[in-house]
């Protein structure tokens, strides 16, 4: 079981995060990075859909494409989708990476 650290610079291999567009939020989003990966889980958009199905599938990392953290948080509820997607994240101990414009560029 690979430490997050160690995964987090294969990604970082392919995708130099110094590619990204300075507007984007890309990276290590979610995270300890000492935490061992067992299972890792891919998807275009975290959405509350892909976050239900990484905790059934017991995912230790999603890594997504397009950042879950985008614009600034104001609150953390169940009843907005940040929260629906980040709570539940944080609860299981679930880490994201997005590459987004790092691998675009790429």
């Amino acid at each position: 079981m690979p430490p997050l650290s160690t995964i987090v610079e294969q990604l970082q291999r392919i995708a130099p995060l110094a590619l990204a567009e300075p507007w984007d939020n890309v990276g290590l989003l979610l995270g300890d990075a000492a935490s061992a990966i067992e299972r890792i889980m891919t998807c275009l958009t975290v959405t509350p859909a892909t976050v239900r199905e990484a905790v059934e599938r017991q995912a230790n990392l999603i890594v997504s494409h397009h950042p879950v953290l985008f614009k600034p948080v104001q609150r953390l509820t169940l009843d907005d989708e940040a929260g629906q997607c980040l709570l539940p994240l944080l609860r299981h101990g679930i880490a994201v990476y997005s590459a987004h414009t790092a691998y675009d560029n790429a």
